[in-house]
């Protein structure tokens, strides 16, 4: 449970961000950031998602906070944003599974051990893509760039880019299925 104290530097900062002092704002998720993602835990399908979403509303409450309105409680509003983003978060990752390919764990533990069949499969199936297309796999899968980024990146719809995906990602099972 929040003090008095905080309660009331959590009304203060957004007022304070939106009459136009930006430096409120990392004050105001540094006290509370960690109250943010236990609120966000208990919306998202994945918890470990948690930190993504407050950084999420970070971005959210910067671009909005001109429509504040400062007589409504600051806690209350950032729980509706907080709340908001994990179901919008939970909406796109139900939609854009990332493969966990453990790829940077398996690049930093490299022994005979570690390499798995199925990994030298894919890995095979990677070399069988076109330039563009390994890019594409390896931005989403591996760097864990959002959808919307490497649509805003490429030039093209957020669909264009999941189709895209799915048909790169149906050619990696068909060539792995027949490995």
């Amino acid at each position: 449970m929040l003090d008095e104290q905080t309660k009331q530097k959590i009304n203060e900062y957004p007022a304070a961000i939106k009459n136009g002092d930006s430096t409120k704002l990392n004050p105001l998720f540094e006290m509370i950031g960690g109250t943010l993602a236990l609120i966000a835990r208990m919306f998202l399908d994945n918890p470990d998602d948690d930190w993504h979403v407050v950084s999420e509303v970070y971005r959210r409450v910067g671009r909005s906070i001109l429509t504040y309105n400062t007589s409504r409680d600051g806690y209350t509003w950032l729980y509706q944003i907080v709340k908001n983003t994990a179901r919008s978060h939970n909406k796109t990752e139900s939609k854009h599974k990332t493969i966990n390919l453990n790829y940077l764990e398996s690049l930093k533990q490299y022994s005979p051990e570690t390499i798995t069949a199925e990994w030298i499969d894919f890995c095979d199936a990677l070399k069988q893509l076109d330039p563009e297309s390994k890019e594409l796999i390896i931005e989403r899968y591996i760097r864990d760039i959002p959808i919307k980024q490497i649509a805003r990146k490429m030039r093209i719809s957020e669909s264009a880019v999941c189709q895209k995906i799915s048909k790169i990602v149906a050619k990696i099972k068909k060539y792995c299925d027949k490995s």
